[in-house]
């Protein structure tokens, strides 16, 4: 995992550098355990990932990034399941770059 946290982030850092960013994180889970169980693997699967981008951040001498985290649970399940099936494809975290332009007064 943080191998490709690595690439990710190696491959937005020309963004990162522009201080104009934000990354949303949403932690999923497969179908093996109950909803509740669910939530808290998820949120901690994508706090994880959250404490591997700020350490590379750190690392690359990249701005602060502002990082928001959530939990899909299975509720977003990648390869569609039926209940109490072990799916490694739904257990994932998922990235994305928000970047916004500076507009000038």
């Amino acid at each position: 995992m943080k191998e490709q946290v690595a690439l990710i982030i190696s491959q937005w850092s020309g963004d990162l550098h522009s201080g104009l960013c934000s990354i949303s994180l949403v932690g999923s889970a497969d179908s093996t355990a109950s909803d509740l169980i669910n939530d808290a693997l998820s949120l901690r699967r994508a706090q994880n990932v959250k404490t591997l981008i700020n350490d590379m951040l750190i690392q690359l001498k990249l701005a602060a990034t502002p990082i928001t985290v959530e939990a899909d649970g299975e509720r977003n399940l990648a390869v569609k399941t039926g209940d109490l099936v072990n799916e490694w494809r739904n257990r994932r975290v998922e990235m994305t770059l928000n970047c916004s332009t500076a507009i000038s007064p």
